[in-house]
């Protein structure tokens, strides 16, 4: 009985394999951010990796984290410095913004339509580093390309924005959420990003990627 328990093969074990995973592979994304501008390679790392071992069965999920963190330092780095730039100037002119109609200086439709903005280019970012884990570029087309990928697919866009805008807010309010939310937030992700990307990445380039 225990042998069979203890089987691979057996659905329970699977299960906790892949509940095993998840955690890890989140534990990692966590410690590639502590230097911040490594979160960037970490996140295109965890996108790889859950991609290619949570639904392209691969094994060894750590070991393909590690591969993509590695490959994607030298462009991964200034991405992220780029999207936390973009991020933090998003962030202090939507206070600014939020200041200035409480007080009547602003109107409220300025204010809605700049959340909108910001809400579409929470989406925008979010498509960098699934990008830079699927195509080797430089930074300046990798910026580009994801601009012009996420507009032409903004419903998409606006999907990846939602659950990105809901995961970080569970993360920050709760914490746990960090143990399983990055790697979960990213499988989720991946429904939306990969019909993105599929017209773009040939069968036997993916395959050997």
């Amino acid at each position: 009985m225990f042998r069979n328990w203890l089987n691979p093969e057996n659905g329970l074990m699977i299960v906790l394999t892949q509940i095993t995973d998840t955690i890890f592979l989140s534990f990692f994304w966590l410690a590639s951010c502590l230097l911040i501008v490594t979160a960037g390679p970490g996140t295109a790392a965890l996108y790889d990796a859950v991609v290619h071992c949570f639904r392209g069965g691969e094994e060894n999920p750590w070991r393909r984290f590690a591969t993509s963190f590695r490959r994607n330092l030298r462009v991964g780095i200034p991405a992220a410095a780029a999207v936390l730039a973009v991020g933090f100037a998003e962030y202090c002119g939507m206070i600014w913004i939020w200041n200035g109609a409480a007080a009547g200086k602003i109107s409220w439709v300025i204010f809605s339509a700049a959340a909108f903005v910001c809400f579409v280019t929470v989406g925008v970012l979010a498509l960098v580093f699934p990008l830079l884990s699927r195509f080797e570029t430089t930074l300046r087309q990798l910026l580009g390309n994801t601009l012009r990928l996420a507009m032409a697919n903004l419903p998409w866009t606006l999907g990846l924005s939602a659950l990105h805008t809901v995961s970080a807010f569970l993360c920050v309010r709760y914490v746990i959420p960090l143990l399983f939310l990055p790697s979960m937030c990213m499988f989720f992700s991946s429904f939306l990003v990969e019909p993105i990307l599929k017209p773009y990445m040939p069968q036997t380039a993916e395959q050997e990627k």
